[in-house]
Parts: C-alpha cells; structure tokens; sequence
C-alpha cells in the first residue's frame, strides 16, 4: 500500500474518532449510532425468522403432500360417490335425467343431454376423478 494511502486511511479513522468522541456532541452521536446498530441487528433476525418459516412451510407442505396422495377407491360404489361429489354434483347445467353409473373403474353416463357444453365439461371433470378408469358417455342427444 503506498504512504498516502495509508496516512489517508489513518486520518479517516482519527476523523471518525474524533467525530464520535467529541465532549460536546459525540455522546450523542454515539447512542444514535448505538440505535442505529441495534436496529439493523432486530431487522436482520426478524428477516432470518421470516425465511426460516417460510422455508419450514415448503418442507411442511412438501412432507405432506408426499405422504398424503391420494389413494383411488377400491370399490364402485365408494368411487360412485367420489365422482358425484367432484364430477356431477356442481352441474346446474345438466338436467336431473342424466344418469351416472360405474362398474370395474369405467364411469358410464346415460340419459338425455340438452346441453353438449356441459357434457363436455362433466366429462373432463369426471375423468379427473383419482380412480375413474374409463368414461363411457351414452347419453343422447334432447
């Protein structure tokens, strides 16, 4: 390092020295830099509590949904009452007169259809549904 360099650093650290230890001013001038310190220590903890939640959130969610997949039904009928309460059950633009059986995992539709948008809708709903196998759709046309 060469000489002004380091008489140039010197003469900041006096400056400092004498800035902060002034008998008049410098007790001032200390607590504040105090407060300062103390300050940026309590936002620099409340940020690393922040992101250690945040970060055992995501692992918490993650365990969970890792041990918590979803199983598929084992029988027609527990299915049956799966895909009317995901698939069927919030079609208000289905008529009363369609009809939803299952046998072996294949969810069969009968029955009049008035509207091909919603048929279209319900099918993708129902083929959604964690254990349908199959969708046969054998509803006519009104």
């Amino acid at each position: 390092m060469s000489r002004f360099i380091t008489r140039a650093w010197w003469m900041a650290v006096g400056a400092a020295i004498a800035h902060y230890f002034d008998p008049i001013n410098g007790h001032g001038r200390r607590a504040r830099l105090r407060d300062q310190l103390v300050a940026r220590w309590n936002d620099l903890l409340d940020l690393a509590e922040r992101r250690t939640k945040y970060e055992l959130g995501r692992a918490k969610g993650a365990i969970i949904e890792t041990v918590h997949t979803e199983d598929p039904p084992h029988d027609d009928r527990a299915l049956l009452q799966k895909v009317r309460s995901e698939a069927v059950g919030p079609t208000p633009d289905l008529p009363d007169h369609v009809h939803v059986r299952v046998d072996h995992g294949v969810v069969t539709l009968t029955g009049r259809s008035e509207n091909p948008t919603a048929e279209r809708e319900l099918m993708r709903r129902i083929g959604d549904v964690v254990g349908v196998k199959g969708i046969r759709n054998e509803l006519t046309p009104a």
